[in-house]
């Protein structure tokens, strides 16, 4: 293993490295970088060094410590900016966010360390540690806040429950989802086949133990064209994830949407019971 320190900027700890003949440009293979300030540790199988732009790239896989936001990145192929101190990575790319327990996975990320931020327009799955999923059409993680911003969001939790909606936010530390233009699917092993559980409405807010909808509508009916033959419309309705029941603020029954029954105060057992 050859050590090589580059302008300052980098440390090589590599198998081989070439330099040419102004010295303004380096290539090595199969091995480490290291950046100066010791924030970045770099581990690849091709490094194209470029000490005038101070650009690296790391081509043939590899992977990128950010030491202090506590992030790895791996991917087919990164770019990394010291002067604008960005990183653009592309193919395979992974995400571990060892702060908030999330793997994300894309063909595209962008790091702003001087934003403190992490984006994508490409298609990206999220996990965290307790098995919910989120597949956005593109998003925006502002690391020091905790916020990711997510579009055309589909989420799945650990039960199967599926939430799509066009614009969310997402507090990484808690959990905590605020989206608008909703509709959630609930799963039941027990229910028949005729028969298909969905909230939907205007805005929710979705935590650990509750899901609450603004003006919102629940229906068991199976989906077809047109309404439901009934559905129960709401200004309010809270999901208690821990108690299995489903609340309702100001609910109307409607058949056909014909209001039939109206209800200040209504409540019933979610479909897990």
């Amino acid at each position: 293993m050859v050590g090589y320190a580059y302008g300052q900027e980098f440390t090589f700890q590599t198998k081989k490295i070439e330099i040419n003949e102004k010295g303004n440009f380096v290539k090595a293979y199969q091995g480490k970088a290291i950046s100066r300030d010791g924030e970045l540790e770099i581990i690849g199988e091709i490094f194209d060094y470029d000490k005038e732009k101070n650009i690296l790239e790391i081509n043939n896989s590899g992977s990128i410590i950010i030491k202090t936001q506590k992030l790895e990145i791996f991917f087919d192929k990164s770019i990394v900016n010291q002067t604008n101190k960005t990183i653009e990575s592309k193919g395979n790319v992974r995400i571990l966010d060892k702060n908030n327990n999330l793997e994300i996975k894309s063909s595209y990320l962008f790091y702003d360390k001087n934003l403190s931020q992490i984006k994508s327009d490409a298609k990206t799955i999220i996990q965290d540690d307790i098995q919910n999923k989120y597949y956005v059409e593109n998003f925006i993680y502002e690391l020091e806040k905790n916020l990711l911003k997510v579009n055309n969001l589909v989420f799945e939790d650990k039960d199967n429950n599926k939430l799509s909606t066009s614009i969310a936010f997402i507090n990484t530390k808690t959990n905590k989802l605020f989206g608008k233009d909703l509709s959630l699917d609930l799963k039941s092993k027990e229910l028949s086949n005729n028969n298909e559980p969905r909230l939907k409405g205007n805005s929710v807010i979705i935590d650990d133990n509750f899901t609450e909808i603004n003006k919102g509508n629940f229906t068991f009916c199976k989906k077809r064209d047109g309404c439901p033959p009934w559905q129960l419309t709401a200004k309010k309705i809270v999901h208690d994830k821990k108690r299995k029941i489903i609340d309702y603020e100001n609910a109307t029954l409607r058949i056909y949407d014909t209001p039939v029954f109206y209800f200040p105060k209504f409540f019933h057992p979610d479909p897990t019971v």
